[in-house]
């Protein structure tokens, strides 16, 4: 946007018929979605399927019931812009809207409504959108709901921040200001959005690779994800994977394919789907322990992808670290003892003669003999204390 969100608004009254529901409302987009023009935004069947999809998914009848009781409450002012001349469509406030014309229709089938509900009603203060950003609705409706007043499916957040970054030039921390989040948290999203797409345009998996998966795609972009990202090779220039049969393996563990013993004779393997509910990576949150793997067991790494269960590499990964570390902790041990057999076998052979006629050095040994006879003495009762019975 040009300027600051409030200089682009300014309050309008008007009437219930005047406002439309917005067909193209970001609740509704999915990845394969077709917006909807201007000039058919106010037809019968569009404003109807709006209506439906408003009441099925998105609670309105709770609404509804409690605006009959209370009427139209301008807490929020519903945001609009024009779309023809006197006819406005709804860029925030979809829920509110799609409750009250419902109680106008139960109104005119001949429903008793309260007056003063019905007056609430029928005017209604708004605020109107005077830019010119194709994207407002997703702005509106990101500043109340990317923290989840009615959330919307991660995929669209991510596709949101993706449009202010690539469509209105802006940088990650702007975009993350926009929201409440770092420059890393919009980042973040925003690679897991990209990522998400290389995988459903570009990839074996493309027929596959449905919106439920997006959180594992901006998992990957978490911290500890780093060593999975540098072994798909993560370019961030592109915001892509340059290794495509590393990439292309990673979706086999989200979206298997049977084996080829499995599959009808009939069919050819490439038309076999892969199966999400078979994933081999159970949570976005095992994408750690893949990259646990890859930096720390190699071994472990090629067994889970040789087929073995994830968890199962994991624990024979964990065990194997804690056995390195006992013996990193026993070597020390080791150490003393062999330093303590070098010393009795240099004291086996001092040579004598030489302390005989030095007396400084007599002397320098003696002291050094008399240390040691003390400090075995220690170590000798200390022992003997552990191993006596009680």
């Amino acid at each position: 946007m040009d300027s600051i969100i409030s200089s682009q608004l300014m309050p309008i009254e008007l009437s219930i018929d005047q406002i439309y529901l917005d067909p193209n409302n970001p609740r509704f987009v999915h990845d394969e979605w077709m917006t909807i023009l201007d000039e058919r935004i106010d037809q019968g069947n569009v404003q109807r399927e709006a209506q439906e999809k408003m009441i099925r998914f998105h609670d309105v009848e709770k609404l509804r019931i409690n605006m009959e009781i209370n009427g139209f409450l301008p807490i929020d002012q519903v945001i609009v812009r024009e779309f023809k001349p006197d006819k406005y469509v709804v860029l925030e406030g979809n829920r509110r809207i799609t409750a009250a014309k419902l109680i106008v229709e139960l109104e005119n089938k001949g429903v008793a409504i309260n007056e003063s509900v019905m007056k609430s009603i029928m005017t209604i203060n708004c605020l109107l959108y005077t830019g010119t950003d194709n994207q407002a609705a997703w702005i509106f409706q990101g500043l109340r709901h990317i923290t989840g007043i009615k959330p919307w499916s991660a995929y669209n957040k991510a596709k949101l921040m993706n449009q202010l970054l690539q469509e209105e030039g802006k940088n990650l921390t702007e975009v993350g200001k926009q929201f409440g989040l770092s420059a890393f948290g919009a980042g973040q999203w925003i690679r897991g959005y990209n990522a998400f797409r290389q995988a459903k345009d570009d990839s074996e998996y493309s027929r596959d690779v449905k919106e439920s998966a997006y959180t594992y795609f901006q998992e990957l972009f978490g911290r500890s994800n780093l060593p999975l990202r540098q072994w798909m090779e993560w370019n961030d220039s592109e915001y892509r994977f340059e290794d495509s049969l590393a990439f292309n393996e990673f979706l086999g563990w989200l979206y298997p394919k049977p084996n080829e013993d499995e599959i009808d004779e009939d069919l050819d393997p490439d038309d076999v789907n892969g199966d999400w509910r078979n994933r081999r990576i159970l949570t976005n949150r095992g994408l750690r322990d893949v990259s646990y793997l890859i930096k720390n067991a190699t071994p472990q790494f090629e067994e889970f992808r040789n087929g073995e269960d994830l968890t199962k590499s994991v624990a024979s990964a964990r065990l194997a670290e804690a056995q390195d570390e006992a013996d990193s902790r026993r070597q020390p041990a080791k150490e003393l003892l062999r330093s303590m057999e070098d010393l009795a076998r240099e004291l086996r052979n001092i040579p004598t003669l030489r302390f005989k006629n030095d007396d400084e050095m007599r002397e320098q040994l003696l002291v050094n003999l008399g240390e040691l006879q003390a400090s075995i003495s220690e170590i000798r009762y200390e022992f003997q204390l552990e191993t006596s019975p009680a």
